[in-house]
């Protein structure tokens, strides 16, 4: 027998021989089994916690998509890239309608504690179609101080259904974090009628 096997072995006859070590070593292995099963409940408890916040930010993030498509499947680009539907009801009756509603949703966002810009996207570069109808792009930015899903949607809604106008979502994309969505930009085509031309 090896020598470390030997010191073993004597440490523990003397250990079950003694009734006090016996106890002692007894509440030892007793308290480290509780202290491992408390540091198990605790980590999975706090895993837990963390797999349902990361569902429910999934959820909402799946929630935004499809509102997101349902808005292009209804106002899809394809429907309002002709001049006869421009030439419709749909259209902004001029630049300073357009900057006017635009001011409006920013004006909204701001009353909502958010950050919000836009900008006409090729302004110039885009050819009237028909009596002196623009097709215009307008890229819009928002920053939301803290996650507001619910409210975010309800607003991206609104600013892809002005009232009496034609709009189509063309793009989004966004940025966030484990809070939540952080900041937004988004594309519209709307129509314009261009007095200049």
């Amino acid at each position: 027998m090896k020598r470390t096997d030997s010191w073993h072995r004597s440490r523990l006859d003397a250990i079950l021989s003694s009734a006090p070590l016996l106890w002692s070593t007894r509440a030892i292995l007793s308290s480290l089994l509780l202290l491992a099963g408390l540091e198990v409940w605790a980590i999975r408890k706090t895993g837990m916690e963390r797999i349902a916040k990361a569902r429910e930010m999934i959820l909402a993030a799946q929630s935004l998509e499809d509102s997101v498509a349902s808005m292009r499947s209804q106002a899809a680009p394809a429907q309002l890239d002709s001049a006869r539907l421009a030439a419709s009801n749909g259209v902004f009756a001029n630049w300073e309608d357009l900057a006017g509603w635009l001011e409006h949703l920013r004006a909204d966002a701001l009353s909502r504690g958010w950050g919000m810009d836009w900008e006409l996207v090729h302004a110039d570069s885009i050819p009237s179609v028909s009596d002196g109808i623009r097709r215009q792009s307008v890229q819009l930015h928002i920053v939301l101080p803290r996650a507001d899903f619910d409210g975010f949607r309800a607003f991206l809604r609104q600013s892809a259904n002005p009232p009496g106008r034609s709009a189509s979502m063309e793009r989004l994309e966004g940025s966030g974090d484990r809070e939540g969505i952080a900041e937004v930009r988004w594309t519209l085509v709307l129509w314009v009628r261009d007095r200049h031309v």
